[in-house]
């Protein structure tokens, strides 16, 4: 049970880490956002929301919460509250696509916070920004499936030199049974040397 819930966090960490890529590789030309915005007050003069969104821009993966304020009359129902999810792409150089000048080595790297928004006579924004490298996904998400190709390549290597796929052990003295850790080894199946 364990082995199969490990292949299956595997593959799936190997699924989104090529998706992690492809988003890196399109953080260049433009940005992927997935967003989550609801209304948190509302009345005769103003309208707020709050969001949260994730956006891959400039080869960095940026994580937002946004607070705006739209200045026309609006009317807050009970299912404006609820959380509305969506997906954007936005073009190259849209606002927000730089990030600031780096001033220390850890912003050379990607890593970054900061405070952006404008304000207008019709409306206010305001965005905190958390920004980490988009390789730094990556790696994180290669690791299973590397620890998991590793494994089957060490198992496969100790087959084919006649040792315990579990532990290692020289099996060519006794090819049906590991005496090191119990291991059953179907007949034929260890390769004796």
């Amino acid at each position: 049970m364990r082995r199969r819930l490990f292949t299956f966090a595997a593959a799936l960490s190997l699924l989104l880490c090529v998706a992690a890529i492809a988003l890196w590789v399109r953080s260049y030309t433009g940005s992927d956002s997935v967003s989550r915005r609801w209304m948190t007050a509302a009345d005769s003069h103003h309208i707020e929301h709050r969001g949260q969104q994730i956006q891959w821009t400039l080869g960095q993966v940026r994580f937002l919460i946004q607070n705006d304020t739209a200045f026309f009359p609006g009317q807050m129902t009970p299912d404006s509250a609820n959380p509305h999810w969506s997906y954007f792409r936005y073009g190259a150089g849209h606002d927000g696509w730089e990030a600031p000048p780096p001033e220390n080595m850890w912003n050379r790297l990607g890593f970054a916070a900061w405070e952006t928004g404008w304000s207008s006579s019709f409306f206010d924004s305001h965005d905190y920004v958390w920004a980490a490298p988009a390789w730094l996904l990556t790696v994180i998400l290669a690791v299973l499936p590397a620890a998991w190709g590793w494994h089957a390549y060490r198992q496969r290597r100790r087959k084919q030199t006649g040792r315990c796929i579990a532990c290692g052990y020289d099996l060519r003295a006794s090819p049906d049974r590991c005496p090191e850790c119990g291991n059953v080894v179907g007949v034929g199946r260890a390769a004796t040397a």
